[in-house]
């Protein structure tokens, strides 16, 4: 929705601004929810992030900050894919109209 109302305020659209501009709302939104499930992992379900990390069948030390960085990640890469995928439908065409 950002990126459409970008285009729409724009004059001239370029793939670079629009693309910055997903880019920034996806890590804007990553943020918001790591910092929401932090609050919810430390403060009101402490026994939550162990029973994810249970069902993963990992041998090593568990924790709430790996279920955090796995959130981040996702979340960061996710917005770059997605950012790519609707810059495709947002850019301008560079074919250029055939002469009738």
């Amino acid at each position: 929705m950002a990126m459409k109302g970008f285009k729409r305020s724009t004059v001239q659209f370029k793939y670079q601004e629009g693309f910055q501009v997903g880019l920034f709302c996806g890590v804007i939104a990553t943020v918001l929810f790591v910092s929401f499930m932090a609050i919810y992992l430390f403060m009101l379900d402490t026994e939550f992030a162990t029973g994810i990390l249970d069902s993963w069948g990992l041998s090593y030390n568990k924790g709430a900050l790996m279920v955090l960085v796995t959130i981040a990640m996702m979340g960061f890469s996710t917005s770059i894919v997605l950012t790519l995928a609707f810059m495709q439908l947002l850019k301008e065409s560079w074919n250029t109209s055939q002469a009738a």
